[in-house]
This record gives C-alpha cells, sequence and structure tokens, in this order.
C-alpha cells in the first residue's frame, strides 16, 4: 500500500472490501495514519451498506452494482 501511495504521489488511501477488514490491513493502516503520513480509512461491508443506506441516491445510480438493502 505504501509503495503505491508514495507512486502515485496520493495523500490518502480508502480500503473498500465486500467482506470484513482483517487485522492485519486495519493494524498497517492506523499506522499509516498514525505516523501522519497519509490519510486512510477503511470500510468493510456493514460500513458501506450503511453508507448506501443513508445516501440511496448513490445506490440508484449504480442499480447493476449494487443490490437493494431491504433492512
Amino acid at each position: 500500500m505504501r509503495d503505491m501511495l508514495e507512486h502515485y504521489d496520493a495523500q490518502g488511501y480508502l480500503l473498500a472490501a465486500s467482506g470484513d477488514v482483517g487485522t492485519t490491513a486495519i493494524d498497517y493502516l492506523l499506522g499509516l495514519r498514525t505516523r501522519g503520513d497519509f490519510f486512510t480509512d477503511w470500510w468493510g461491508r456493514h460500513e458501506i451498506e450503511d453508507r448506501l443506506r443513508r445516501n440511496p441516491d448513490v445506490a440508484n445510480r449504480y442499480p447493476d452494482m449494487v443490490n437493494r438493502i431491504t433492512t
């Protein structure tokens, strides 16, 4: 991740995963964030679903990619 961030001169990294984000990845991203080198965040399945529930307009724009969440 760090190599990619430096290669593209990025300011941050968002990891979005369809499942749960593992502790190894979280620890690594927290380390980057704590050192102040980069902005980092991670969204697992539950965070993505919560955001889509709060922003249905986003889900509506991509009906071929988003299954409707009914809860």
